[in-house]
């Protein structure tokens, strides 16, 4: 390395801070290749929470699932992921909504797909707030420095592709990873936007080499035995849905993060048992 430093450098400064820079320009070095946390690398040791569809383990009428004021409870109580799902609706606008339907958490009825936008958002959620745009989801998270972990539920036209990556383009990638069920929606995903990040979900093992080729995996807890997740090393995986300090204590350091409903009990848990 000191080959590099020039020779009025080495006169003016000395051998020993030569020496010094040359340590330097290593480090740098190192840092700009090396390579991102996986369940294989000791950042993932952080034990890093992941709100699912924000922080639900308060009453609905106090934040409901996928609103906007669940996401923010969820930050207060200390996750790093906002969980959040992603469905069409009849003019192929991308709104916060697990379910096919709007009845469980909303003072209306019928299908997300079968209503507009302005036709949803004229509905309430149980905690009197409105049904979120994934947009909105993605602009909180850009404010807040937190990743969205976005399930694409249900897709509509080409419209809606067009919406959603519109907004995680808009609002950065770098906050991003977009999951599914469905192989195929991510691959498509992967031609519209070719660096985000992808996860599948699964309920079952799939091949090690299908999780590679997505670039993530989302498991079951039943799933998760030991001997699965050694065999996903080098690849993001994380496991849901984990609600208590046996399932914690479990998963805790071996993956790259546990999907929960009470982020709170999980950032309490590893103050301790995760404390580096």
């Amino acid at each position: 390395m000191l080959a590099h430093c020039s020779p009025v450098l080495v006169e003016r400064i000395g051998t020993a801070a030569a020496t010094a820079v040359a340590a330097a320009l290593l480090l740098t070095t190192f840092l700009a290749v090396a390579p991102p946390a996986s369940a294989s690398t000791p950042d993932a040791a952080l034990c890093r929470v992941a709100a699912h569809r924000g922080n639900t383990n308060v009453p609905s009428t106090t934040a409901t699932e996928n609103g906007i004021r669940a996401m923010h409870r969820a930050v207060a109580a200390g996750a790093d992921i906002l969980e959040a799902d992603a469905s069409a609706t009849a003019d192929d606008q991308m709104m916060l909504m697990h379910d096919a339907t709007v009845d469980r958490t909303t003072n209306g009825t019928g299908p997300i797909r079968g209503k507009t936008a302005a036709q949803v958002r004229a509905l309430l959620l149980d905690d009197g707030s409105r049904v979120p745009y994934a947009s909105q989801l993605l602009a909180y998270a850009q404010q807040a420095d937190k990743t969205v972990l976005l399930e694409l539920k249900a897709m509509g036209g080409a419209t809606s592709w067009t919406r959603i990556t519109n907004a995680i383009t808009r609002y950065g990638q770098a906050h991003v990873i977009v999951q599914s069920f469905k192989a195929d929606w991510l691959t498509h995903m992967r031609t519209l936007l070719p660096t985000v990040r992808l996860s599948l979900i699964s309920r079952t093992q799939v091949p090690v080499s299908t999780a590679r080729r997505i670039g993530g995996l989302i498991g079951e807890q039943s799933i998760m035995t030991d001997q699965y997740i050694a065999s996903l090393d080098g690849i993001p995986t994380y496991v849901f849905t984990v609600n208590t300090s046996a399932g914690f204590t479990r998963f805790a350091k071996h993956v790259d993060a546990i999907i929960t409903d009470n982020p709170g009990a999980y950032v309490k848990f590893r103050s301790t048992a995760c404390a580096a």
